[in-house]
């Protein structure tokens, strides 16, 4: 047989021109020519590992503020479900919210301790103490 491209010879069984690569049309296509062993096997993905954030929202939900590190714990654990279930972005959506609810939960926690601490700092000042009995007298 001879290629209609080139014009090269090649043999019957031939899948595409040696020469030109160009393909016969002869029925027989590389994969049926290999054997069973030989047959490429698609290789899985390797696993996706996702930082989820469960660290700071369990810190959030016991030191600082429980509903939002409640939250937080929530899309936390939703990371690790969706990464088993070839869910990448959703898994990695999770993880972003459970970061940012954890750290809001955080910064809360930290500015109600510093608002709450106020009084007792500014109490130990003796200006700020005659200025609260002033106003209490006038």
């Amino acid at each position: 047989m001879f290629c209609k491209q080139c014009g090269q010879k090649f043999d019957e069984g031939t899948v595409q021109c040696p020469v030109c690569g160009t393909p016969t049309g002869n029925a027989r296509t590389a994969s049926a020519e290999m054997s069973e062993n030989e047959q490429v096997r698609p290789v899985p993905p390797p696993p996706v590992t996702i930082n989820d954030g469960m660290a700071p929202a369990v810190i959030a939900t016991i030191c600082c503020c429980p509903p939002l590190g409640i939250a937080a714990v929530v899309f936390a654990a939703r990371v690790s479900i969706y990464a088993e279930s070839g869910m990448i972005e959703e898994a990695k959506h999770s993880a972003k919210m459970a970061k940012i609810l954890a750290w809001i939960g955080i910064l809360i926690g930290l500015l109600w301790g510093f608002i709450q601490s106020l009084p007792y700092y500014l109490g130990k000042s003796t200006q700020f103490h005659e200025f609260i009995r002033q106003l209490l007298h006038s």
